[in-house]
């Protein structure tokens, strides 16, 4: 589960001008090369679907990765200047093995997430490296949010092609821009706080925590629990079941998956007990909600979000 990053002890800021020399080194080069999911086949097994946009540009080594094109489902090797572009209707699945490095970056409309991480090997095995990572405070909108938009629009068109590539680095020289514009007067806590919510959102689909979750992120689980109540509008425990929720609303609109799958690729054991959790959230049970919705798009699953009254964590 992610790759031992510690947020909350480094000074301010730091970490946005480690990420910005990472990506003007990148963008002298690259990307020389961009591959678009699409959300035209089901996602298997250990996929992601966050319901955010997100986009992934190789810095060294390969990545494989697993996506959806043309009603397919393809492994892609991300190589060094090559990005990979998944919209907020798409999976994507990571399938690590080979000695890499990849930037990663997630819009979310509160705050845009940027990590860099990868793995190394060492006597034979390979392992994680230690990764650095930091939260933009600012929405997914204006310039970024258009481009995001614009990728999303041609993907699987026959306008991808080259217009794919200028429209992807067009995006990263804007995540450049708005990471030299980070001040170290940054909240700590504030950008902990986002650290975490990137964290559970790449991460769902796995038995979390909160004490693996606050070990993961090198903080004690009493101050994790705290930055959800201070800077959150829910507490861990009910953000991360938010988060699982939006994943399974996404499926359940766009592919023809059962319950139980649905349930086994959002981080639970029990059909039983994940069709409790999304009633409490939807309202209705997950099969009424995939017969109301099934006939439309993935794109809008985002639209549907669960009501929540604000909890502890």
């Amino acid at each position: 589960m992610g790759s031992n990053v510690t947020f909350a002890r480094r000074a301010a800021g730091a970490d946005a001008s480690r990420l910005g020399a990472i990506l003007d080194r990148a963008l002298a080069a690259g990307p020389t090369a961009v591959f678009c999911a699409t959300a035209s086949a089901a996602p298997p097994d250990g996929a992601l679907s966050p319901g955010r946009a997100r986009i992934f540009l190789g810095l060294s080594g390969v990545r494989r990765m697993r996506i959806a094109r043309s009603g397919q489902i393809r492994d892609v090797r991300l190589r060094t200047g090559q990005a990979l572009f998944a919209g907020a209707a798409t999976w994507h699945c990571s399938l690590p093995k080979r000695p890499h490095t990849v930037l990663s970056i997630i819009f979310d409309p509160a705050y845009t997430h940027v990590t860099c991480k990868g793995l190394t090997r060492h006597r034979g095995r390979v392992r994680a490296v230690p990764g650095v990572t930091h939260s933009l405070g600012v929405r997914t909108g204006g310039v970024a949010g258009g481009l995001v938009a614009a990728l999303s629009g041609i993907a699987g068109t026959e306008l991808e092609g080259r217009t794919a590539l200028s429209l992807a680095r067009a995006l990263l020289l804007v995540m450049r821009r708005d990471l030299a514009a980070e001040r170290p007067g940054v909240s700590k806590g504030r950008a902990a706080f986002m650290a975490a919510c990137a964290h559970l959102r790449d991460n769902y689909h796995l038995p979390l925590t909160r004490d693996a979750v606050a070990r993961e992120l090198g903080i004690h689980p009493n101050h994790l629990s705290r930055l959800f109540r201070v800077h959150g509008a829910r507490g861990f425990a009910d953000q991360l079941t938010h988060v699982r929720m939006e994943a399974a609303a996404l499926m359940l609109r766009g592919y023809a998956l059962s319950v139980k799958e649905v349930a086994a690729r959002c981080g639970y054991d029990s059909a039983n007990y994940f069709g409790k959790v999304f009633r409490r959230s939807y309202g209705e049970s997950p099969g009424a909600f995939a017969a109301r919705h099934g006939d439309v798009d993935a794109g809008t699953a985002a639209r549907d979000r669960p009501r929540w009254r604000r909890g502890g964590g």
